[in-house]
């Protein structure tokens, strides 16, 4: 932001006061973003020192811009594409790791079906089966899940 001080020596009296409400009062706002009146003169009453007086310490002013600028514009542009550039690539992510847990929720599925295939011929081993069915609807619904978000 680009930054001046036109008006130096301002009277810090009412014809002052009266100049800087006019400044702010006409300023072009498409050019000028902010004015700011500073206090100058002697510290002899002043309590604390500070860079600037207390403007009701103050026996003058100095009235400082602060411009618009092109820049101010660009770098919030580039901010928020800064932004959304992390908010893609965390997006990438989490679709990379979705699709790695759907792959391993179908290869569980697939291993469940060849268990349960292996089961029925073997009766002896596995007398839950329907516990192997539910585990695989289970499977099935949380696939069909990630499916649809990615």
């Amino acid at each position: 932001m680009a930054q001046g001080n036109l008006f130096n020596h301002v009277p810090n009296d009412e014809e002052g006061k009266l100049f800087v409400a006019l400044l702010r009062k006409y300023a072009n706002r498409d050019t000028i973003k902010v004015i700011k009146p500073r206090g100058r003169g002697s510290r002899k009453e002043a309590t604390g020192y500070m860079k600037d007086l207390r403007l009701d310490q103050a026996e003058r002013l100095h009235i400082y811009f602060d411009y618009q600028d092109e820049h101010d514009t660009q770098h919030q542009i580039w901010e928020l594409q800064s932004e959304l550039e992390t908010m893609k690539t965390a997006l990438q992510f989490f679709f990379t790791k979705a699709q790695g847990c759907r792959q391993v929720l179908d290869n569980l599925i697939q291993d469940l079906n060849t268990f349960q295939e292996l089961s029925s011929t073997f009766r002896e081993f596995t007398q839950d089966t329907w516990k192997l069915s539910s585990l695989k609807r289970g499977l099935k619904s949380i696939s069909n899940c990630t499916k649809e978000k990615v």
